[in-house]
This record gives structure tokens, sequence and C-alpha cells, in this order.
């Protein structure tokens, strides 16, 4: 079996712009079983070459360029979407540049700590998990959908009603009628309550 050296590695990953990849993209990609895929990634993570982020999941530090923190959440924890206060601060709508990564899953609430930055995964309703787009390498909630991932989450209780303060529609224009034809829209007969609830709360 051919030996795949440190510099054999560094050559594939930069041709293929690799960045994020997972044990399984290495023995895949090299064609060697799973124990000498760890082995060489033990050697890799010694040279400093690779960087661990969680279990089963690593960071090329020799990629032409590193990715964004968003594009590594979405690479984390699948399937996830950027949003509530990461995707506010993203698009203006609120003024705080949050410390931890906020993103929406299917699965359950989970969070991970890579080096200094945390990342956190709130669980959603699947007919709420929808309206993302593809912005650059990583998927975020549309404007309308960031709000309301947010709104959804102090309602139920996962956030304050004191963090609803803040929140600045106005400084990106993003219409209140626009806003509450869409909760509107997406909230099912259930949670009927939670466009009073909005509302109650001058948002809509």
């Amino acid at each position: 079996m051919e030996t795949i050296t440190k510099e054999k590695f560094i050559k594939i990953f930069r041709e293929k712009s690799i960045a994020l990849f997972t044990l399984e993209d290495v023995f895949k990609l090299f064609k060697i079983q799973p124990l000498a895929a760890k082995a060489l990634l033990q050697r890799l993570k010694k040279g400093k070459i690779i960087q661990p982020l969680i279990r089963g999941k690593y960071l090329f530090l020799f990629a032409p360029k590193i990715p964004e923190e968003f594009e590594i959440a979405n690479f984390l924890h699948q399937p996830s979407y950027v949003s509530l206060e990461s995707a506010l601060s993203f698009y203006g709508l609120i003024d705080q540049f949050p410390y931890q990564v906020f993103s929406i899953t299917l699965e359950k609430t989970k969070s991970f700590n890579v080096g200094e930055k945390n990342f956190v995964y709130t669980h959603i309703k699947p007919e709420f998990f929808k309206d993302y787009k593809k912005e650059g390498n990583f998927l975020i909630a549309t404007p309308e959908k960031s709000v309301f991932d947010f709104l959804y989450l102090v309602y139920k209780g996962a956030r304050t009603k004191n963090s609803l303060k803040l929140l600045n529609l106005e400084r990106v224009n993003l219409s209140r009628v626009k806003l509450e034809e869409y909760i509107g829209k997406l909230s099912l007969e259930k949670d009927k309550n939670f466009i009073k609830f909005c509302k109650n709360q001058g948002i809509i």
C-alpha cells in the first residue's frame, strides 16, 4: 500500500480546493482503510497541517482559502442553516455581533466548542425548516426568516422577551406589513397565538 506523505496530502487537497473534510472523505479520496486514514490524520495533526474541529471533522490549514465561520457552522452539523442572532447581525437587524454562531437544525438542539467559538444549533419543526438561501459558501436564513426564527424562540421561551429590544427592523427597511404576511403564512393554525404575541410585542 502506498504511503500517503504530508506533501502528497497537501498537494491533493490544495489542487481540489478542500478546506473542510471528514474522516470518510480521506479514506474515499486516498482509497485507504479507516484505520490507515486515522493514522494519517494523527500525523497531519502533529504536523499542524490539519485542525480537528469535532469528532470526525477537520479543517485543512493549508487550504487556499480558510472558510468563514458560517461555512464551518454549516459543515459541523447537518442539516442546518445560520439564523437567529447571527443572521440578524449579518443583515444589520441587530447592532451586536454575537460571540456564538447560531443555526437552526432539524435535529436535537446541541452545541459545539471549536477553539474560542461556540456553535449552537437549535431544533425547529420540519415545517419551519425553510426559507434559507446560499450566500457565498454558506446557507443562511432570509431576513424575514431570521426574524421569524428569533421571534418564535422568544414566543416559546427559549429567548427572553427583553431580547426583542435588540431588533431594529427599520435599519434595513424590512416592511412590517410583509413581515406580518410572512409570519401569518408560515404559522400553523395551532400556533395562531404567535401572531397575537408578535402584535402585542409591537413587532408587527
